[in-house]
């Protein structure tokens, strides 16, 4: 299992010191800490042509729940707090007949589900296909949705 960290300094490009937001003049906060989490376990499975991986990994991104302001504190806007889970299976067929040097054939298809857990109202769902031939030549396909609920409209 790989389990890792990153930190994050969100950096504005706009002059430092005060702004004036509407009626409002302040400082606000210029510049964000916030981190990231993610963990993947990885299971092999071998045979003698064939090599079988299945991948399940999760993250979490801004896991402090960081916020960022132009004008005050009290008028700040959370960043994206977005949790993500997936699983991906990666075959790979070796026959020597083909060719020598290279994997004859590689399949890899893979889910994920991921929610933004700071708003209510939306979550997705990706998946894709890969088929690989001799390394060289690759043909995908995926699947791309976002559900958006916008209540009272």
């Amino acid at each position: 299992m790989f389990v890792g960290a990153n930190l994050n300094l969100l950096q504005p490009r706009y002059t430092r010191g005060e702004l004036t937001v509407g009626n409002e003049t302040g400082s606000g906060n210029n510049d964000v800490l916030y981190f990231d989490l993610g963990a993947i376990k990885s299971f092999n499975i071998e045979s003698k042509k064939l090599d079988h991986k299945f991948n399940i990994g999760t993250s979490l991104m801004n896991a402090t729940f960081a916020e960022y302001s132009f004008s005050d504190a009290d008028q700040g806007d959370p960043l994206p707090v977005i949790f993500r889970i997936g699983a991906a299976y990666n075959l790979s067929v070796d026959d020597k007949n083909i060719s020598k040097k290279l994997n004859s054939y590689n399949f890899v298809a893979n889910i994920e589900y991921e929610d933004l857990l700071n708003s209510k109202y939306y979550s997705g769902f990706h998946g894709g296909l890969e088929f690989t031939f001799l390394e060289v030549l690759s043909l995908r396909a995926g699947y791309f949705a976002i559900e958006k609920t916008i209540h009272g409209i």
